[in-house]
């Protein structure tokens, strides 16, 4: 994140609430306190979140 900076979004499903792909970015950005992240919003089933 320091050297190339936030590049990809984190995706998130606004149905179940789960972080569905960049579970790693979303670690380290909140490890470095950022309150707000770039995301992109997808409405899946669980079925299809698991795939």
């Amino acid at each position: 994140m320091k050297e190339f900076g936030y590049v990809e979004p984190v995706i998130w499903n606004q149905r179940t609430g789960n972080v569905v792909c960049g579970h790693q970015r979303f670690k380290v950005l909140t490890q470095l306190s950022e309150k707000e992240v770039d995301c992109v919003i997808v409405d899946i089933n669980e079925e299809k979140e698991k795939h």
